[in-house]
C-alpha cells in the first residue's frame, strides 16, 4: 500500500523564502569596514595632475560608470595640462579631459581612458546626522587610504548644502568619495577648515549627478581655468573681500546686540483690561524672537566659515584672528540671546532663567569691538575699503570728505538708513528720531545711507525740514529743526 501525506504548501513556501533570504545580506544592511573597502576601492583612483605652472598635484577621483566617466573636485584638475589616474591594482590610465564642471560647487566630470571597470553606486539622498561615513583617498600622497567617522552636520553655505564629516582627511583626499555604511557614494570630498580638527566638507552626490555626462570631452589644453569659489580664495583681493564682509557682519552684530538688550529691558506684552480691571486680551510686543536676530545669526555663521577658509599672512593674519575671535563670540551671543527670548516667551515674562541667559549673552560681546586700530593696515587696501559700506568707512575714519557728524545710533548695513537703536542724548534723539526709524527722504531727495542724511543736515543748518520716515511699518512725515550750529559733542574729533 502506498501512504499519502498532506503538505502545508504555505509553510513550504515560507521555509523556501527564508532559505533564499538567508543567502543574501538584508537590503540596506551596514557593511564592515573591510568589506566596504574591498568593494569600493577598485572604483577609486589617485590622480597625478601636471599643472600649467610646472607643479604637480595629487588628488582623488572615482568612477561612476563602466565607460570611464569619473567625478572629482574641480580644484584638483584646474589648470591641468596632463592627468593620470592610478588604480589600487597598480594600473595607470590617461585622463583625456573634462566633460562637465560646476565651478561654484567645486565639481568636475572627467574621462578616463578605461572601460569595463565598475563605477561606485551614487546615493542622492541626504545622510542622517550622526550616520557612519568613510572616505578613501590619498592623504599626503598615501594612496588608497581609508578612514572612518560620522556625518557631523548638513551645512547651508553660500546657498549650497555641504556635508560636514569627521573622517580624518588631508590634502590628497580632495575629489574622493564620501561613502555611507552601505558603500554608496553620498558625496565628494572638497575642503576643510585648516585651523580646526576634522572639520571636513563634502559636496552632495546629487550635485554631481546633475552634471551632463553627454557633453564631448574637452582636452585639458582647451579648458579655461575658472577659479573655484570654494578653494581658491587666496589672492589678496579675494581675501580682503572676505575680511571686509566679516567686519561688516561683526559691526552689524554690535548694533543688533544693542537692539537685543533694548528688547530685554521691555515687557513682552501689554494686557488690555475691561471696566472691572479684569484682563481680557494680551497684546504681544515680542511674540517670538525677532527675525533680524535669526537672520544675523546665520550671517555670523556664514562669515565665520568664509574667514576660516582663507589663508592669510602678515598684517592680514592679525585681522583674521581678531575677526575669527569676534565671530565666535557672536555665535555664542546669539545662541544665548535666542535662548533668553524663548525662555521669556515660554514663561510669559523675563523669568530668572530668561534673565540669566540674557546676562550670559551680554558677557559674550567682544570687548574690543570699537578698536579701529586693529584694521589700520587693512584700511590701506582699496579692495577692503571699497567693500565696506559708506557708514562703516566713516566709522573706520577712511571715508573721503567725511561730514564729521555723529548721529549716535546703532546702524545695520542691510538697511543702511535705519536707526536701529537711538541712544539717549544723541543728535538723532535731539532731532526727534526713535529706535527703529528708517530715514527715507526729504522732499525729492532720497537717502541711500546715513552719510547722505548727515550731508543733508550740514547743508540745511538753521532750517526746519520735513523728513519722510518709516516708523513701526508705517510712513510718516517728521518735522525736525536743524540747529544753526551743531554742538561740539555731536561732531567727530
Amino acid at each position: 500500500m502506498f501512504s499519502t501525506q498532506v503538505f502545508d504548501i504555505k509553510g513550504v513556501w515560507f521555509v523556501l523564502l527564508l532559505l533564499c533570504l538567508s543567502m543574501y545580506p538584508a537590503f540596506g544592511e551596514e557593511m564592515k569596514a573591510e568589506e566596504l573597502y574591498k568593494k569600493s576601492v577598485p572604483s577609486v583612483m589617485t590622480l597625478t595632475v601636471s599643472k600649467k605652472d610646472g607643479n604637480t598635484a595629487i588628488g582623488t577621483s572615482f568612477l561612476i560608470s563602466a565607460n570611464g566617466i569619473a567625478v572629482t573636485a574641480w580644484h584638483v584638475v584646474r589648470d591641468a595640462t596632463k592627468v593620470e589616474a592610478k588604480f589600487s591594482n597598480g594600473e595607470v590610465f590617461d585622463v583625456s579631459g573634462l566633460i562637465d564642471r560646476d565651478v561654484k560647487r567645486d565639481l568636475a566630470l572627467i574621462k578616463v581612458k578605461v572601460y569595463g571597470k565598475v563605477g561606485l553606486k551614487g546615493d542622492e539622498n541626504d545622510p542622517t546626522v550622526g550616520a557612519k561615513a568613510y572616505i578613501i583617498g590619498a592623504p599626503k600622497g598615501l594612496e588608497f587610504s581609508i578612514s572612518d567617522g560620522l556625518i557631523n552636520q548638513l551645512q547651508i553655505l553660500d546657498g549650497m548644502t555641504y556635508y560636514q564629516f569627521s573622517c580624518a582627511a588631508s590634502p590628497g583626499n580632495s575629489g574622493g568619495p564620501l561613502l555611507n555604511s552601505e558603500g554608496a557614494a553620498i558625496g565628494i570630498v572638497s575642503w576643510q577648515i585648516k585651523d580646526g580638527q576634522n572639520l571636513n566638507f563634502a559636496i552632495p552626490m546629487k550635485y554631481a549627478l546633475g552634471l551632463d555626462n553627454t557633453l564631448p570631452t574637452k582636452p585639458w589644453e582647451d579648458v579655461k581655468p575658472e577659479v573655484s569659489s570654494v578653494h581658491d580664495v587666496n589672492s589678496d583681493a579675494d581675501i580682503d573681500k572676505v575680511l571686509a564682509n566679516a567686519l561688516v557682519v561683526d559691526l552689524d552684530s554690535a548694533g543688533i546686540g544693542t537692539y537685543c538688550f533694548q528688547l530685554m529691558t521691555k515687557p513682552l506684552f501689554i494686557e488690555r483690561k475691561n471696566l472691572f480691571g479684569v484682563p481680557i486680551e494680551r497684546i504681544w510686543i515680542t511674540s517670538c524672537v525677532p527675525s533680524i536676530v535669526y537672520q544675523q545669526e546665520k550671517r555670523v555663521q556664514q562669515a565665520k566659515f568664509d574667514v576660516d577658509r582663507i589663508v592669510t599672512d602678515g598684517s592680514r593674519d592679525k585681522a583674521k584672528k581678531v575677526l575669527t575671535d569676534h565671530l565666535l563670540h557672536w555665535m555664542d551671543f546669539y545662541r544665548l540671546a535666542i535662548s533668553g527670548f524663548e525662555l521669556a516667551i515660554k514663561s510669559n515674562g523675563w523669568s530668572p532663567d530668561a534673565n540669566s541667559s540674557a546676562s550670559k549673552a551680554r558677557a559674550c560681546v567682544p570687548i574690543d569691538i570699537n578698536n579701529i586700530d586693529i584694521y589700520s593696515d587693512l584700511c590701506k587696501s582699496k579692495t577692503f575699503v571699497d567693500n565696506i559700506p559708506i557708514d562703516y568707512q566713516s566709522f573706520l575714519n577712511v571715508l573721503s570728505n567725511d561730514p564729521g557728524l555723529r548721529l549716535g545710533s546703532a546702524i545695520y548695513s542691510l538697511n543702511p538708513t535705519c536707526l536701529l537703536v537711538v541712544g539717549n542724548d544723541t543728535f538723532a534723539s535731539t532731532l526727534g528720531f526713535q529706535d527703529g526709524d528708517t530715514i527715507l527722504s526729504a522732499g525729492k531727495q532720497e537717502f541711500k545711507s546715513l552719510d547722505s542724511f548727515k550731508r543733508y543736515v550740514k547743508n540745511n543748518l538753521g532750517n526746519n525740514t520735513d523728513i519722510t520716515i518709516s516708523r513701526n511699518g508705517n510712513q510718516k512725515v517728521l518735522t525736525i529743526h536743524i540747529p544753526k550750529e551743531i554742538p561740539e559733542k555731536y561732531l567727530k574729533k
